[in-house]
């Protein structure tokens, strides 16, 4: 239901119509050469008088799954950020491995050294300034646990993507719960694990991680 002030009115008049309908019940606020209008979600302004939209319920439905699916988007580049203690050479040294592309391919290029025989350990200074050589089983541990950490991180994107994209009402969207930690998604999560095979992102349409994970070398 929609309501409106008619003009002339003052501005304490126009101020206090908007305090009420707007700020005080989410109504969307529209004006015209005549009137002031308090509108419900599903109203528009059709030659100066509120209709209901007929296209509301699309419309809606797909600004929901936009919001849903950048949620999940921006979640996931949070997720992404992570540190990883793993002891490494001789000594079996504590040291503090942070996953981002710099780290991945600082390593990834060690391992290649290691391949073509160029060195039988590496040097590498951790995120705390500690300094160790890593042997090629250091590395290859390192990104094992890396790769490891990143596909379940992007399985579990994937599954959030697939139940966003099978919602056929805002409503439904709105019920899923992002959540990269140990929680569950909602009750409906073990049914998208079951059909992951079906409908699963392939790595190739992943967002890119966001470039604040990258550090300056």
């Amino acid at each position: 239901m929609s309501y409106k002030l008619e003009k002339p009115y003052t501005d304490t008049q126009r101020a206090d119509f908007i305090v009420e309908y707007n700020h005080k019940n989410g109504l969307k606020i529209e004006e015209t050469d005549k009137n002031l209008f308090a509108l419900e979600a599903n109203e528009i302004i059709v030659d100066g008088e509120p209709v209901i939209n007929p296209d509301y319920e699309q419309e809606h439905f797909e600004q929901v799954k936009a919001l849903k699916l950048k949620e999940n988007d921006e979640k996931v580049n949070i997720a992404l950020v992570q540190t990883f203690t793993i002891e490494v050479g001789e000594d079996k040294t504590p040291c503090e491995f942070i996953y981002n592309e710099k780290t991945e391919r600082n390593l990834n290029s060690s391992a290649i050294g290691f391949l073509a025989g160029q060195y039988e350990t590496k040097q590498w200074t951790d995120e705390q300034g500690i300094t160790v050589n890593l042997s090629a089983e250091d590395v290859a541990a390192v990104l094992l646990t890396f790769n490891d950490f990143a596909n379940a991180i992007w399985d579990k994107w994937g599954n959030y993507k697939q139940q966003i994209e099978q919602c056929e009402t805002a409503e439904e969207i709105e019920e899923i719960v992002i959540n990269y930690g140990d929680e569950e998604v909602t009750e409906e999560s073990s049914e998208v694990e079951e059909a992951e095979s079906t409908g699963i992102e392939t790595d190739e349409n992943y967002p890119e991680i966001s470039d604040s994970l990258d550090n300056e070398e």
